[in-house]
């Protein structure tokens, strides 16, 4: 700043004023950023240069071992169990071709015509298809084994295609009537196998449908004759009553448990549907329904 000796000479004015009664403090305060500045500028500087060294010092403990490293090989094409002896080498293309598990079965189907196969020959192409399954990539979709190649139908031989169809039980297990029908087609040339849902099959005869209407509506008339109702569904404690706006369907009753899981739970959802639009219109209202439906009054 400039020093002027005149008495009226034009001061700096506010804190930074020699007579200003701020003056020590803002110089102060001045004098103190910029220590700090400069202490952080030597700390940000002391721990470049030892991140300096420490990465000198790694590079020198590595050392070559650093530039030995190479890159990831690639993935195999194939599983694990597909490996390179299962191949055989093409003699005008020098390519790896064929699993050597396929050649039995291939060698068999060379005497086999175009076409549906049917007869003793399937069995063996059968086995054969056993024996290499567990090679075939893709083989594995939806948990196919082996093991259930004794039940296939529908044997087709495309060359280089073998297809059949085969029934899938899984569902059955929970209750259904039916059984899926998976349809595969396998490339012998590729080692490839590829499963497509074909539709479903009807094992046992489907169970009458039940008409649910009707008994939500016989629901419907005991709740409308109220607490003082002496119909079959109160006397059979089907409807009980808490209260005048208080009732509970045991629907557990109305639908028993006895056939097929899936055929049962339907029926429940269709009648749960019915009886809840019947009762809204009445002026009910559902509060809960698990094997018993609570309603209150509106």
């Amino acid at each position: 700043m400039a020093w002027y000796p005149s008495r009226y000479a034009p001061r700096a004015g506010g804190a930074y004023d020699s007579h200003h009664r701020t003056t020590g403090v803002a110089g102060r305060i001045r004098r103190r950023g910029c220590r700090v500045a400069a202490g952080g500028a030597r700390a940000a500087g002391r721990a470049d240069a030892a991140g300096r060294r420490s990465d000198g010092l790694a590079r020198e403990r590595c050392g070559s071992a650093v530039k030995a490293r190479s890159p990831p090989s690639p993935r195999p094409k194939y599983r694990s169990v597909l490996m390179a002896r299962d191949f055989e080498t093409d003699p005008d293309t020098g390519q790896k071709i064929i699993l050597a598990s396929v050649r039995p079965l291939l060698n068999e189907l060379n005497n086999v015509p175009q076409g549906a196969i049917r007869g003793a020959s399937s069995d063996q192409i059968i086995k054969l298809l056993g024996d290499c399954w567990l090679d075939l990539e893709g083989a594995n979709e939806t948990s196919m084994k082996d093991c259930k190649l004794s039940r296939l139908e529908d044997l087709s031989w495309n060359p280089p295609v073998l297809s059949f169809t085969i029934e899938r039980h899984g569902a059955t297990v929970l209750g259904s009537t039916r059984a899926e029908l998976h349809e595969w087609t396998v490339n012998l040339s590729l080692a490839t196998a590829h499963c497509a849902r074909r539709g479903y099959r009807q094992l046992v005869p489907m169970a009458r449908r039940l008409d649910v209407k009707s008994i939500a509506a016989r629901v419907c008339d005991a709740v409308q004759q109220g607490p003082a109702s002496n119909c079959d569904l109160v006397k059979q404690g089907i409807v009980v009553w808490h209260g005048s706006d208080h009732v509970s369907i045991k629907q557990g009753v109305l639908i028993p448990k006895d056939g097929y899981q899936q055929t049962i739970a339907g029926r429940r959802r269709r009648f749960r549907n019915e009886l809840t639009k019947r009762m809204t219109t009445s002026g009910w209202r559902l509060v809960s329904a698990q094997r018993t439906m609570n309603f209150e009054k509106i």
